[in-house]
């Protein structure tokens, strides 16, 4: 009976040795397996903090930029109105030197015929 039980361990112990080696691989294998990806999401992605400063700094930069563009607008329609208060359109410009020379035409047929 020892004999056989000698011969039961001399099988069983490699086999549980085999065995737990086995899960113990493995397990090893995938704990580096998630170490990898680890250290792959910490190099490729950001953080909350990180994403959240950012965000910060893109609302602070919209808001300089809304507000350099309203003050931009607010200086063009301020020069528009000068140009419409100061300037006339350019067909008016054009009528009215058209009168003019019809005046001076006049005048000098006035003089023409007075020098006759």
């Amino acid at each position: 009976m020892e004999g056989l039980l000698k011969e039961g361990l001399s099988l069983i112990v490699p086999t549980v040795v085999g065995i737990i080696g086995y899960f113990l691989k493995r397990t090893i294998a995938k704990a580096d397996e998630c170490e990898k990806q680890i250290e792959y999401i910490k190099e490729n992605y950001a953080t909350q903090a990180s994403v959240e400063r950012l965000e910060k700094n893109i609302k602070e930069e919209s808001t300089k930029f809304q507000n350099e563009i309203r003050e931009k607008l607010d200086d063009v329609s301020s020069d528009l109105k000068d140009v419409q208060i100061n300037y006339i359109h350019k067909n008016d410009f054009f009528k009215e030197m058209a009168k003019i020379d019809n005046k001076i035409e006049r005048i000098l047929d006035l003089i023409i015929e007075r020098g006759k």
